[in-house]
């Protein structure tokens, strides 16, 4: 094979004529290629095969969607170097200091759960766990999935992720509370600090 002589070892005459008749079936079939692919491949592709004979697909259809989904994107940076990269890009373009310190913080909260991985490799059941666990409130829960949601955009346009994963997770309701009233001293420091927050003109119009 390839100029060189295959030589194996068989415990018993059944394993090394099994084995020999592969080899014939092979050659009949395939020619001198169909005998250049080792053993360890040929057993490998079989059990591959079985599996995805399950689900009604070929090897040929595994391979494909592979290189689509998975190896364009191996390129990759990790999600910490990812989130700095977005964060630099943000200041730099000058956006409004309270939308960079919002993404710091939250997308900080992100880095340090998934930091040491690609985003692609996040499964929807851990974005959805993340995204919306149970302690949080529906606000939070939405805020998070709308600031892990612009992470995903920004790995969509460079070409890192395929599609924005946060679409497909179930958006919490919002909670629908009774309007309270403030009293004067809280009046007086909402309208002391709301402008901290660019909310100046609608808390005076309030």
């Amino acid at each position: 094979i390839n100029g060189r002589r295959d030589r194996r070892q068989f415990s018993t005459m059944q394993e090394a004529e099994a084995y020999a008749q592969q080899l014939r079936t092979a050659f009949q079939n395939e020619g001198l290629v169909g005998l250049s692919i080792p053993l360890e491949v040929r057993l490998e592709a079989a059990r591959c095969q079985n599996k995805l004979a399950e689900v009604g697909a070929s090897i040929t259809e595994a391979t494909s969607y592979f290189l689509k989904h998975r190896a364009n994107y191996k390129s990759a940076p990790l999600i910490s170097k990812m989130v700095d990269r977005l964060q630099n890009e943000v200041r730099a373009a000058g956006r409004r200091e309270r939308t960079w310190r919002e993404l710091r913080v939250m997308l900080g909260k992100f880095a340090r759960r998934f930091g040491d991985r690609q985003l692609m490799d996040i499964t929807l059941n851990e974005l959805s766990e993340y995204c919306c666990e149970p302690s949080l409130a529906p606000r939070s829960r939405l805020n998070r999935i709308r600031i892990v949601s612009q992470l995903y955009n920004y790995a969509v346009r460079n070409g890192w992720v395929e599609i924005n994963l946060t679409t497909r997770i179930m958006r919490p309701a919002k909670q629908q509370n009774e309007p309270g009233i403030v009293t004067v001293d809280e009046a007086k420091r909402l309208l002391q600090h709301a402008d901290e927050f660019d909310l100046l003109p609608f808390v005076a119009l309030g």
